[in-house]
């Protein structure tokens, strides 16, 4: 046991060349908003919010390890890894996800981190053979300049991506049900934690609202 360092690695699979796993970045929602569970963005600072995820990392040590190495790393939703949990429990043979983001605050040169998730699985080759390692991870990061649509969202500006990382695992059947399996218990095992004392605290303040508007000393909603 290293005393020094606790990991939040849920899952992984590895070979000698390649390494992919999911990692813990699940947050709680805010107390005014307790029966999402999982934080969705919401403001918790000046500039700053917060996200639930699970964090997805690649390593590529095909050239070789230390400076050699490739790490490309990408973040999706709690229901995004249930999704795809769901495709490899059941079976389903053909499977494409791709997602693209872009987040945090711009640096300097008014760029943001950028990524670029792709998951499928091919059930068989070209020349109609059942592939052996049917799932493919890629994910490409960087980072691209922020654009914002009509309703405020942020999306990448046109011809603003520089990729600075860039890796693809190809794993079986069931190795890949085994990362998501692992994945999706502990996302349940999060929310059978985290969720009674949110929902008991966000109770109580409710309470405190009610007792208060009661008396007159607020006009504050006991929800939203």
């Amino acid at each position: 046991m290293n005393e020094e360092f606790v990991s939040k690695q849920i899952a992984k699979v590895m070979t000698d060349k390649y390494l992919v796993e999911t990692i813990d970045k699940l947050n709680p929602a805010p107390l005014d908003l307790y029966a999402h569970i999982h934080a969705g963005g919401e403001p918790v600072d000046v500039g700053f919010r917060t996200y639930s995820c699970i964090g997805i990392t690649l390593l590529d040590f095909s050239k070789g390890k230390g400076d050699k190495k490739v790490s490309a790393q990408a973040n999706i939703s709690p229901e995004t890894a249930e999704y795809l949990y769901w495709r490899a429990a059941l079976g389903i043979k053909g499977v494409v996800f791709s997602e693209n983001k872009i987040f945090g605050k711009p640096d300097a040169n008014g760029r943001s981190r950028a990524t670029f998730l792709n998951i499928k699985r091919t059930d068989v080759d070209s020349s109609g053979q059942p592939m052996k390692y049917p799932w493919s991870v890629s994910i490409d990061s960087g980072t691209a300049i922020q654009a914002k649509n009509a309703n405020g969202g942020t999306y990448m500006q046109k011809g603003s991506y520089t990729s600075e990382s860039k890796a693809e695992m190809k794993i079986s059947d069931k190795d890949f049900f085994e990362l998501m399996c692992r994945t999706y218990r502990y996302i349940n095992a999060w929310e059978l934690t985290t969720a009674p004392k949110l929902i008991r605290d966000a109770g109580a303040k409710m309470a405190e609202l009610a007792s208060k508007r009661a008396q007159g000393g607020t006009n504050a909603p006991l929800t939203a």
